[in-house]
């Protein structure tokens, strides 16, 4: 299964997240939509939380360049997130394990070193951090993790839609002759 998944978040990463799109393509107007990756997300692991759950919250980061911290209180999961630590070894700076305490999380929440909490149910989020996040305006995914990249994957970026004229006065100049939707 966690071979599977992470082959699903490969490709909706090709095919979707790692893409810029235009379905109008309408003529004179870009109307583009992108996905940003997330500056930083904490993978948050508990220790209610399976390998498989750590694994693959893991590889959809990854799978869209989004850099992530993986914090556990000290202890928990231990010989795991040593085991994935030297799995990701030459991913270099793309990932960073701390341990680290609610209180330290709650901190790094306040300060601003934080885009997205990701954890992997709802019960597993102390209710101390879910009140830190809203005055910070950081988002807590706490869904179930999914094995499907299209829906997976959504926790890690931001979508960015950026609509761009480059007509001047009905001219389109350079690019007359690019292929765009028909004029009705």
């Amino acid at each position: 299964m966690l071979c599977q998944a992470i082959a699903s978040y490969q490709r909706a990463a090709a095919d979707e997240f790692m893409q810029t799109h235009d379905h109008f393509r309408l003529v004179g107007q870009d109307n583009l939509r992108r996905y940003v990756p997330m500056p930083v997300l904490v993978i948050c692991v508990s220790e209610h939380d399976t390998w498989g759950e750590i694994v693959l919250r893991v590889a959809a980061a990854q799978a869209v360049a989004c850099r992530s911290i993986v914090s556990a209180p000290a202890g928990v999961h231990a010989g795991n997130l040593k085991r994935l630590h030297d799995m990701t070894e030459s991913w270099a700076a793309d990932i960073e394990f701390v341990e680290q305490t609610t209180e330290e999380l709650i901190d790094a929440v306040e300060w601003g070193g934080v885009s997205r909490l990701r954890y992997a149910s709802p019960d597993r989020v102390p209710m101390a951090v879910r009140r830190a996040v809203m005055d910070r305006y950081v988002h807590v995914a706490d869904t179930p993790v999914c094995a499907e990249g299209r829906i997976e994957l959504m926790w890690y970026v931001q979508e960015q839609s950026i609509s761009s004229d480059y007509h001047r006065y009905g001219n389109l100049g350079l690019r007359a002759s690019e292929e765009r939707a028909a004029v009705l």
